[in-house]
């Protein structure tokens, strides 16, 4: 792809009330049965690297 000028968040990504602590997020039970089988260390290591990756997105 071509890097944009401006990067906008998707609308949901935009919305405040998203984040204002009373939105449910929900995973299904593969997910957890996933995330249960990672281990913490690795699902820490996984969010940095994630994180990291976004940051790279954003030209941070």
């Amino acid at each position: 792809g071509v890097p944009a000028e401006l990067f906008v968040l998707p609308p949901a990504l935009g919305q405040a009330k998203l984040f204002d602590g009373q939105t449910q997020l929900v995973v299904s039970e593969s997910e957890k049965a996933i995330l249960e089988d990672m281990g913490v260390e690795s699902i820490k290591n996984k969010i940095a690297n994630s994180s990291v990756a976004v940051m790279k997105l954003l030209e941070i």
